[in-house]
């Protein structure tokens, strides 16, 4: 087992983020089955089968060994890693429903949530309940400015979250494109 092991794939990364898949990688530091951990977590064994085998088809838990029990076999499993860390990505069509969108991540992630206009842009950043950092990104800098400080409203016009949003704007014309 890696001490680190590097997550490059967005859909490996909101696989990992989710809370009850992170217990379980935590848990199987040590080889473990759905058995085991259902009675160590609380969990119904068919509901950690379920993430095991989502976590197994990411990449992030290796077969160790499999047992025979009567008519069943039994899956030992382990963490490919002690511990993980998501290599600087952007996660994109993010949507409500998925960790990403509506829990706050800490590490080098950005969230990508198209929106249909700006009305829907300025509706979908001020649905967050964290809002530690967000930015408009844009080719027209009439609009543009008016999104960010709809976003922003709250904040006194010196603050440097809105200076960073307006710099943020002035850029952005090269990356629309």
């Amino acid at each position: 087992m890696a001490d680190i092991a590097v997550i490059d794939d967005p859909a490996a990364a909101v696989v990992s983020l989710d809370p009850v898949r992170a217990r379980l990688l935590a848990a199987l530091a040590e080889p473990g089955s759905a058995t085991t951990l259902s009675g160590q977590l609380g969990i119904p064994r068919q509901k950690i089968n379920y993430h095991l085998r989502t976590l197994e088809q990411h990449g992030l838990l290796e077969l160790v060994e499999e047992r025979r029990k009567g008519n069943c076999t039994e899956r030992v499993l382990k963490a490919t890693a002690s511990s993980y860390l998501i290599s600087p990505v952007v996660l994109a069509d993010v949507g409500p429903g998925q960790p990403a969108y509506d829990e706050e991540i800490f590490g080098p992630v950005a969230a990508i949530v198209a929106a249909e206009d700006e009305a829907d842009a300025i509706r979908i950043a001020n649905s967050s309940e964290f809002g530690l950092g967000s930015g408009v990104v844009t080719a027209d800098l009439d609009s543009g400015p008016v999104i960010a400080q709809a976003r922003v409203r709250i904040l006194p016009r010196d603050d440097p979250d809105t200076l960073a949003a307006r710099v943020l704007l002035r850029v952005a014309p090269a990356l629309a494109n």
